[in-house]
């Protein structure tokens, strides 16, 4: 969604790329039956969604107790002054840790298919290493090499002893697996990040040459934000003689990610890059070469690179063309999907709807009862945005809806792409000018997302300004101002890469302004989003364009209003000049 409920950029891509991670994994299984590998995790979908969102609820729970706590701490009289300095960083240390849980909690909310799939396979995981575990060093072959000893046996004692060693050797290898495995547990399952540090350390520390523990350790390393630990480990890592290439491809795509998601894109080309090179074309794992062009495809898509995109996206489909294995099946409309979404930010719309048919026919192949497949249902609700772009308000709305009876029955009826949809549908209805029947609908998401996300989250922002918008044709301007304001506090928050809809969210305030009689603020206001969006460099995009033009022409509004006749033409003049797609949310 955009600024104000519409399909942006940002809202698109994420729905692009969820779930990639997981399906890398995934390709990685075994060759067991799918109910054999089922049978190892009995917990369903919705038991899953359930216990994650609770335990949402509980986080914060504990965080508004520490705190009021920390909020005491310092004016506790019954405390010396040292005590309460030493109290208040424990209480801030906990605050930390409970608050990177609940951001993880509420990333594993906003794709629970992808979380569930990756605890069933740590589940595998767990079962496939305990299975190879040693028991302790054998005592009576100890005490039989000292009873050689003890008779000059020198020879029988070596040998003895030569056993007992391997078999300690082992025994510091079944250590190491058991500590990676609880790291494992507290990480993925218990979201306590700085237990699994200590545990994934312990790992190296026992089989230093073990690359899955040195990766564990650093992806967990850099997560709490010791970078330089982590960069240390990754090399570390790289340098061990037992690497697989997809292994190390895994990696590399996870830290290509990380870097996109902080704007840092030649840095996260490079590691795709080298994702690529590390696979290369004799490596023979399609689902993996396809999955790092993909990436690297999506991170020219956020810089508006779209040829290069294009050309990545072609590629990472192209690569599983005449696989049927499930695994490349998956990959496959993954591929299409984000293909589509490229496509649909460009306006090339006939190209970009047979991409997402075909993406959600895959999975109808592959999960006959599609109507419970909450991949499935997030193709259903982009290919509904491309229907909303191009005025198919019908189709959209069944779409939507459909989409949304999918998740529902999924994840339960709280679940945050159940919220999704929700706001979908409220968005259409303001483009088709039915407020009174996307009010209620517009004031169930936000709801539903401050539920989940917190106030602060960008995806409420998302909410706020529908509800803004809504509350302004609504003729209460007072209530508008303030969710609009609400929002911007949000998104000015936000990496420059997401600013076009913060720049969004200013022009909409200036035209309230405006409506209300009040100029010189709406001047102000639309001068402020024109200069934010000449410094961001933003890529030529029909829905760019279609946002810069909009506040160009909601400048020149104001000017006129303001008496400045000559200024107001020659900024119409400049925006009617200006080539650009239709507006596809109410942010207007």
């Amino acid at each position: 969604m955009t600024a104000a409920g519409g399909p942006s950029p940002g809202h698109r891509r994420a729905a692009a790329i969820c779930g990639a991670l997981w399906l890398v994994a995934a390709s990685m299984l075994d060759g067991r039956p799918a109910s054999a590998q089922d049978d190892l995790y009995r917990k369903t979908l919705q038991e899953f969604s359930l216990e994650r969102q609770q335990q949402n609820e509980a986080i914060q729970v504990q965080i508004a107790s520490l705190r009021s706590e920390l909020a005491q701490a310092p004016r506790d009289s019954r405390l010396p002054g040292v005590a309460a300095t030493g109290r208040q960083h424990e209480l801030t240390s906990k605050l930390r840790d409970l608050e990177l849980q609940l951001d993880r909690v509420r990333t594993q909310l906003s794709d629970t298919e992808a979380a569930y799939e990756e605890q069933k396979l740590l589940v595998r995981e767990l079962a496939a290493e305990l299975s190879r575990a040693k028991s302790d060093v054998d005592p009576e072959t100890y005490r039989r090499a000292i009873a050689a000893l003890e008779a000059g046996d020198t020879n029988l004692a070596e040998s003895l002893l030569q056993q007992v060693l391997e078999k300690r050797r082992e025994q510091v290898k079944s250590a190491a697996t058991a500590a990676y495995q609880l790291g494992r547990i507290k990480e993925v399952d218990r979201l306590d990040f700085r237990a699994a540090a200590d545990l994934y350390k312990e790992a190296v520390r026992y089989d230093p040459e073990n690359p899955t523990y040195l990766i564990a350790a650093a992806k967990n390393a850099y997560f709490l934000g010791q970078f330089s630990e982590a960069e240390r480990l990754f090399e570390a890592a790289e340098q061990t003689t037992g690497i697989a290439p997809t292994q190390l491809a895994q990696i590399l795509i996870g830290i290509a990610e990380s870097y996109r998601t902080r704007g840092e894109y030649a840095k996260a080309e490079a590691a795709c890059a080298k994702a690529l090179t590390v696979l290369g074309p004799a490596d023979g794992d399609a689902v993996m070469m396809s999955t790092a062009n993909k990436y690297l495809g999506l991170i020219y898509w956020f810089q508006g690179r779209y040829a290069e995109a294009d050309e990545k996206l072609s590629t990472a489909v192209q690569a599983l063309a005449g696989r049927e294995d499930k695994a490349s099946l998956i990959a496959r409309a993954s591929a299409l999907n984000s293909r589509a979404a490229v496509m649909a930010e460009i306006g090339d719309s006939a190209v970009a709807e047979p991409l997402y048919l075909e993406a959600v026919g895959i999975r109808k192949k592959l999960f006959p009862a599609v109507d419970r497949d909450p991949m499935a249902a997030s193709y259903l609700n982009n290919t509904g945005l491309l229907y909303r772009y191009t005025r198919r308000f019908d189709e959209a709305h069944a779409l939507f809806r459909q989409a949304r009876a999918i998740f529902e029955r999924a994840y339960g009826p709280r679940h945050p792409r159940v919220a999704t949809a929700i706001a979908n549908e409220a968005a259409t209805l303001c483009l088709e000018g039915d407020h009174e029947a996307a009010w209620p609908l517009a004031t169930q998401a936000l709801e539903m997302r401050e539920k989940i996300f917190g106030r602060a989250s960008p995806v409420v922002s998302e909410s706020i300004v529908v509800v803004g918008y809504l509350q302004r044709m609504r003729r209460e301007p007072q209530a508008a101002e303030e969710s609009y304001l609400r929002a911007l506090e949000i998104r000015k928050k936000l990496p420059k890469t997401a600013y076009l809809d913060y720049t969004k969210t200013l022009t909409m305030l200036g035209n309230l302004y405006l409506e209300s009689g009040r100029p010189k603020d709406a001047i102000a206001v639309q001068q402020h989003a024109i200069e934010v969006q000449e410094q961001l460099r933003l890529p030529s995009s029909p829905f760019v364009s279609a946002a810069v033009k909009h506040s160009l022409l909601s400048y020149a509004a104001a000017l006129e209003a303001d008496g400045q006749a000559a200024p107001a033409q020659e900024v119409e003049r400049k925006a009617k000049a200006m080539a650009a797609g239709p507006v596809t949310d109410c942010a207007r």
